[in-house]
């Protein structure tokens, strides 16, 4: 159709869990919007021990999402690396 305009999906991501590393937030507290006016998130940050528990579970997280992110990239590059005669991938 000549002259019809699609409207073009936001790029706007979903806002992550500060409290669940990796997790979207689902909205678990009644009332929260976000993470930015949940009360679970408050609590999390102003209490220096659950705060601390925190970043050991976000320091975990981000070890786990570079091992895969390394696991990725050397399986693409064996993937493209050419395989030459005695290479366990000739075989």
């Amino acid at each position: 159709m000549a002259g019809t305009v699609v409207p073009s999906r936001s790029s706007r991501p979903d806002p992550r869990c500060p409290v669940r590393p990796g997790e979207a937030c689902t909205l678990c507290q009644p009332g929260a919007t976000g993470p930015a006016d949940c009360a679970l998130v408050w609590l999390v940050r102003s209490d220096p021990d659950l705060s601390a528990q925190l970043a050991v579970l976000t320091a975990e997280h981000r070890r786990e999402q570079a091992a895969a992110r390394a696991d990725r990239q050397v399986a693409q590059q064996a993937d493209e690396r050419p395989c030459t005669p005695g290479d366990p991938c000739a075989a």
